[in-house]
């Protein structure tokens, strides 16, 4: 069904005028004082109109659970915060004092070795399976659907290539808001709540602005049960984990159209009209000259009386005296049939 357009509002944000109940800076709680008013049978179309994010974020933190590393069933390597190169991680892996590899990097292969250096002549398993520790093996291009045992001085190579693109989008959630035109294959249906998803095509420490002219508008339809005055605004990333800026606030935009929902038709069917015919006009050329009609013998039947036809608009007179004619025509010819 279609829908009309109703009111447009914009709504400019700040991280820093909204309550935050985490402190990661990304998890707003928006109190409009007015609100966008509804009524009746409508929905609020939305979409980011502009938006301005520091890249403050680290690619490995203890909100994206890739900081760690469980060897034997315990935690062995806790990775300190931030951003790393492959060669700036493969020395903090190396240098660590509880872990029991070597790490090295294969730059034609893009993989990652670990070679177990334990003095005490046992193998080791690393626990790529635990739930703590498998973002960070995988992010090192490890299989992490087994746990890998390494016997003394023995060495493992990583099955997939290094991958330190950790947040690769950032999608613009709200829990409070539902959508209805917006599918997703993790879940493969409908995953309500996202807004917007803004690529990252910056480095560490620039500013992400996202233009959705460059990327194509979209608009996610909310069904409106009240006036939207109290919501919340999420920034996360492509796992639905949210992102800490690490107190750097932000800024963005949202366009907000209210549109009439189309009323169905009584019978569940839309009115079909239909257009009147156009009547056409027969022009029917009448004769100027007289019919000869053969004389026949009408026996005892009377003589019939001409009637004159309806005038529908003015005629001559060679007209009337044609249509006299025709009705003696007629009735001789009935004569004639019935004998």
């Amino acid at each position: 069904m279609g829908e009309v357009l109703i009111d447009q509002y914009v709504l400019h944000i700040r991280a820093s005028d909204c309550v935050q109940p985490t402190n990661t800076n990304t998890n707003l709680l928006i109190e409009l004082k007015g609100g966008i008013p509804h009524s009746g049978n409508q929905d609020y179309h939305i979409s980011v109109a502009s938006a301005e994010i520091p890249f403050t974020w680290y690619n490995f933190s203890s909100n994206l659970t890739n900081i760690n590393m469980y060897v034997d069933g315990a935690p062995s390597f806790v990775l300190t915060a931030g951003n790393y190169d492959i060669y700036e991680l493969c020395d903090e892996i190396t240098n660590d004092a509880t872990f029991p590899y070597d790490c090295s990097y294969n730059e034609n292969t893009n993989k990652i070795t670990l070679t177990n250096e334990a003095t005490d002549n046992t193998e080791r398993d690393l626990n790529t399976t635990n739930a703590l520790s498998q973002n960070l093996y995988k992010a090192l291009g490890f299989d992490t659907s087994a746990d890998i045992t390494v016997e003394a001085s023995g060495s493992t190579t990583g099955t997939n290539c290094v991958n330190l693109n950790i947040v690769r989008n950032l999608y613009v959630f709200s829990d409070a808001l539902s959508s209805s035109n917006v599918l997703t294959t993790r879940v493969m249906n409908f995953d309500s709540g996202i807004l917007a998803k803004i690529p990252v095509d910056v480095s560490p420490g620039s500013n992400l602005l996202f233009n959705p002219n460059e990327f194509g508008s979209f608009k996610t339809v909310i069904a409106a049960q009240s006036d939207l005055q109290v919501f919340d605004i999420q920034i996360q990333d492509q796992n639905s984990n949210i992102l800490d800026l690490n107190e750097c606030n932000w800024e963005m935009s949202l366009m907000v159209e209210v549109y009439e929902r189309e009323q169905p038709v009584s019978g569940g069917r839309r009115s079909i009209q239909t257009e009147s015919q156009p009547i056409v006009s027969q022009n029917i050329t009448q004769p100027t000259a007289r019919i000869a009609v053969p004389q026949a013998s009408l026996g005892t039947l009377p003589r019939a009386t001409p009637q004159t036809a309806p005038q529908v608009a003015s005629t001559s007179d060679v007209g009337d005296v044609f249509d006299g004619e025709i009705d003696d025509l007629l009735l001789r010819l009935t004569t004639e049939n019935l004998r």
